[in-house]
């Protein structure tokens, strides 16, 4: 009997070992194979499957006028009113722009929270800023905006063709209820080039007191439409627009912004 078993224990052994390698052979023939020679209705799939990014753009040298400023200023609390002309970078631009930018460097001396005010022209507001009130500002919706600055050297740059976020102004505030604008600056100066444009950048704390840090270099960057038919330039603090123009570009350009502007001392220019 015991002899008996070890053959059936023997003979279902063989058995399952066959089975195994005889499903082990039917599996292979379904499985694919890496040699393509060896599967039927097969082809070579081509190298490159879908599109490659390629650059279409070349990206142009910008122009500069290097540093608007003689010397770094710290802005005093009279920046606005009496010392404003002062204060102020005064920019000639003639002809048209592709691409212009301002590039503003400066430095916060201590590392309370300081911030930006930016005038361009006519429009002022709070780089990056959110109004809370007619008085106040909301610092936390402007530090996640970028517009805190604390103690240590910073930079910045206005592109001043595309959407800059400002606060609103107190007048602004009070006629809209809009706490901040994302505004076009290029599109909002008074006149379009020839033109003269004044622009002024400063820090204040948050007692709403300005200073605390320096501005160090406000430098203009351009590209013209057209090679060489756009140009920008500082004036000096005591010309006048049209003296300015005049010494800076041509008379056209000089004739050209005293049309559009009509300024009484223009009728005899």
């Amino acid at each position: 009997m015991p002899k008996t078993i070890n053959v059936i224990k023997e003979t279902f052994i063989s058995l399952a070992v066959i089975a195994a390698v005889v499903g082990s052979l039917y599996l292979f023939r379904l499985l694919p194979s890496s040699n393509t020679n060896d599967v039927k209705d097969t082809i070579k799939l081509p190298d490159i499957e879908e599109p490659v990014s390629v650059a279409t753009t070349t990206t142009e040298l910008l122009l500069s006028t290097g540093n608007l400023l003689k010397e770094p200023y710290i802005p005093n609390q009279n920046v606005y009113t009496s010392d404003y002309d002062k204060i102020a970078v005064k920019l000639a631009l003639n002809g048209k722009f592709k691409e212009a930018k301002l590039l503003i460097t400066g430095e916060i001396f201590d590392s309370n929270d300081h911030f930006i005010s930016l005038n361009f022209d006519n429009i002022s507001g709070v780089f990056k800023g959110v109004r809370s009130n007619i008085d106040r500002l909301d610092v936390n919706a402007t530090k996640e905006l970028g517009g805190v600055f604390t103690r240590g050297p910073f930079d910045f740059e206005v592109n001043l063709l595309t959407k800059t976020l400002l606060s609103t102004t107190k007048e602004e505030f009070l006629a809209s209820g809009e706490k901040s604008k994302s505004i076009t600056l290029w599109d909002n100066m008074i006149l379009e080039p020839p033109t003269v444009v004044r622009l002024l950048v400063a820090p204040f704390n948050k007692n709403g007191l300005y200073g605390g840090g320096k501005i160090t270099s406000i430098e203009f960057k351009y590209v013209c439409e057209t090679e060489g038919e756009c140009d920008a330039a500082l004036c000096d603090p005591q010309q006048i627009y049209t003296e300015c123009l005049k010494g800076n570009f041509n008379y056209s350009a000089a004739k050209d912004w005293c049309n559009r502007s009509l300024l009484e001392p223009c009728k005899d220019f």
